[in-house]
This record gives structure tokens, sequence and C-alpha cells, in this order.
């Protein structure tokens, strides 16, 4: 973390929103994706069992169609599943430069299980057909990948609370005390029953909408199908309105605004509208509402990414405008030293600019003004410019037959140049 503080450059106003909205647009699109793969590999291992346990080809069939349709595509699992966790943990990274955040440091506990996790499941999804020679081994990998994957977003979902709430870091001094917090609990809880009832949709919209993906709309395979489908996605997004309530009581006060009650409010209306479109499902000959479903879960998980990063926002927004002041600090600095060398490219001498500027009207090199003659107290700085440079950029008394010297602003680049100026004019001051 100290490595990375050193090299990464304070970000400004505009570039510290465009973070934001990466990272907002970054969960947006990897948490629906990620909820599909827990919720489908849980799924398709449940129907897994029960065909082994009691031969049916209705579940095997739909097992396998499952890991096909959430974990079959590798581009995605590389685009949406993984790339976006090295994204989050640079934009992280860039937002949080000096701020002593420690929950970060255990970013790398959420990256080596989610990439080992997805390696696990590919290898869990080849086994699928050569299952029955070694369903244990099969029905293991699945479990492993599937645990490895949990393990990985209970950490991330840890770090996201811990972010929100910076007056109790220094409470985070192992991954144990991180986890162990009832706003983190809250959270995961509601990330989980989202990830099924999201599955639960997605599995009515795919395998009856979906044109690549489509079964047949009757029969006896398509009534699990709808049925599985529906009942997964009205079970879990019962409670999720509940997790989602608690996870907000429980969040710091310091990170809410009316901004944040009211999206926090449109998330529980929005799993509620969805939920009485699952219930028509329950009864019904026919999928009903499958794309739409699909959608509002879809939105569910934009606003809830929206709410996550205005409440981190909200409640680190001393660090940001400490991190916009130094930004503006280097820009000025980087400007004067342009200047600089413009100034030098053109023959002029910037020191000597300053000097005439704002230093004259007090200072002579043989003759004192409003302060001493500079010729009786340079020379005590002629081997510590260092010394001179910090009296020019803190001036304090200390000669009490003068009054003391005005802070004058100056840059480092422009104090620099105006010491480098006086010492080299002590021998031959100017007219």
């Amino acid at each position: 973390m100290e490595f990375l503080n050193q090299h990464i450059i304070a970000p400004t106003a505009h570039y510290l929103d465009l973070l934001q909205f990466i990272s907002i647009m970054t969960y947006m699109i990897h948490l629906p994706f990620i909820g599909l793969v827990i919720g489908g590999v849980g799924a398709a291992m449940w129907f897994t069992l029960a065909d082994s346990d009691n031969p049916n080809p209705k579940y095997a069939r739909f097992a396998g169609d499952l890991l096909d349709v959430f974990l079959g595509n590798k581009i995605a699992v590389l685009v949406l599943g993984i790339l976006p966790i090295f994204v989050l943990t640079n934009v992280h990274l860039q937002w949080f430069v000096g701020a002593g955040a420690v929950p970060l440091k255990y970013i790398p506990w959420t990256l080596v299980p989610v990439v080992l996790g997805f390696i696990v499941l590919e290898a869990y999804r080849r086994s699928f057909d050569s299952r029955k020679n070694n369903i244990r081994r099969h029905l293991g990998m699945g479990s492993l990948g599937f645990v490895l994957l949990l393990f990985g977003y209970l950490i991330l979902m840890a770090i996201l609370v811990r972010l929100q709430d910076p007056e109790k870091w220094f409470r985070v001094t192992n991954l144990g005390i991180m986890l162990l917090n009832w706003n983190a609990i809250w959270k995961v809880l509601f990330f989980l029953h989202a990830s099924f009832a999201f599955t639960g949709c997605a599995i009515l919209f795919f395998f009856f909408k979906w044109p690549r993906t489509r079964i047949e709309p009757e029969g006896d395979y398509a009534g699990l199908v709808r049925n599985f489908g529906a009942g997964l996605a009205f079970a879990f997004s019962l409670a999720m309105p509940v997790f989602y309530s608690f996870y907000i009581f429980t969040t710091a006060d310091v990170a809410f605004d009316n901004v944040v009650y009211l999206l926090a409010t449109a998330v529980i209306f929005l799993i509620l509208v969805n939920t009485l479109f699952l219930f028509s499902n329950l009864k019904a000959t026919q999928t009903r509402f499958g794309a739409t479903t699909f959608v509002l879960f879809l939105f569910v998980f934009v606003v809830v990414s929206i709410v996550d990063q205005k409440t981190m926002g909200n409640a680190n927004m001393e660090h940001r405008s400490l991190l916009v002041i130094e930004a503006e600090r280097l820009e000025d600095e980087r400007r004067a030293h342009l200047e600089s060398l413009a100034a030098g490219a053109a023959g002029e001498n910037r020191g000597e600019e300053i000097f005439t500027g704002q230093c004259m009207a007090c200072h002579r090199f043989d003759t004192q003004l409003v302060g001493p003659a500079l010729a009786e107290v340079l020379p005590k700085y002629k081997d510590n410019i260092e010394e001179l440079k910090a009296y020019i950029k803190n001036p304090s008394k200390k000669n009490p037959d003068f009054p003391p010297m005005p802070s004058l602003g100056l840059s480092d680049s422009d104090v620099e140049a105006i010491a480098g100026y006086v010492l080299e004019q002590l021998e031959q001051p100017p007219e």
C-alpha cells in the first residue's frame, strides 16, 4: 500500500468524479454477472445432486443447461468476472491515495479467491459430462469454486462497507475484525439473496425469451424450468427488502444525505414491484414478465451500485477535499516550473523577476529600507540555501529592529528561484 501511494499522483476533482463514475459502471455490470454465476452454480449443483440420488433426465439436462448459460462463455467470465476486480482495485487505490484506508490492504484477499474460484468452476463445468464416473469429485470442484467466490465477495463487500466509515478504520486490525461487522453481514446477505433472485429471473428470461438459449415453451421440461425460476426468484426476493433495510440502518450516519435515502427507497420499491410480477408466474402455465423482471433486477443492481459509491463519497468528503487541494498545489508548481523554464529559454531570470516585482519594495542589497540590507543578512545563508528557502517560504520575525516579513505565497519553484538569485547577486548587488 505504501509503495502504491508513493507512485500515485493526487487526482483532481474532475478525475475523482471520473473514478466514481467508473466505479459505479464497473459494479453495475460486474455484480449482476457474479450473482448469476453464484446462483447458477448453486442451482446446477442442487439438480446434479438430485439427479444422482434419483436419476431424472430433466434434472440432468437442466443442470447442464444452467452451466452452459451462466458459465459457458469464457470471454464473459474474463471481461465481466475477473477484469472488473482489477479495475475496482485500481480505482479504490487512486481514490484513497494518502488516506491510510486500512480496509484496502485486504484487496489481495479478494483477488486471489475470485480468480481461483473461476478457474475451479471452469474445471467443474468441463467435468459435467463425465460426472457419473466420479460424482463426488465433480460436486467437490463445484463446491470449492462456489465457496471461493463467496469468500472473495464476502471480503469485497466488507471492504466496501468499511470504506463508508473512516472513523472506525483504526479498529480493523485483522481480517476477522473487518468481516465481523453487522453492516457487512447485512450487505452480504442482501447480495446472496439478490444473486439467487436474479438467477431465477435470468432463468425465465434466457430460457424463454433469449433467442440463442430459448427452449420450447411447452412440455414437462419447460414446466420444470418455469416453476423453478419463478419460485427461486420469488422466494429470495421476499427477504431482500428486509436485509437492505437493515444494511441502510446500520450504515454510518456520515455516509448519508437526502439523495442516498431517496435512492435506497427506490431500491426497495423496485424489489417489491418485481416481487409482484414474479408472484404472477407461480401459478401461470406460461411464462409472464420474463424480460420485465430481468430488466427490473438489473435496475436494482444499478441503483444499489450508485448508493454504495455515493455513501462512500459522502463519508470521505474530507479526504476528497485534501486530494483536490494537493492536486491544485501540484498543478500550480508545475505551471510555475513551466513558466520558469519558458522564461529561461527566453533569456529571462525568474528569480530576478520575483525580486523586482515583490522584494524590492522592502529590500535592497546595500541599503536598509523596510527590511535590513540583504548584504548584511544573506552571508549566513551562503552555505545553507535550504534554510534560506525555508525562511522565504514561511518567514518569521528574527530582528526586533525590523517588522516581520510577510508571507509572499510563493510556490516551491519560485522560492528556489528567488533564493538562488539573491545569493548569486550577493557579491554583485544590482543597481
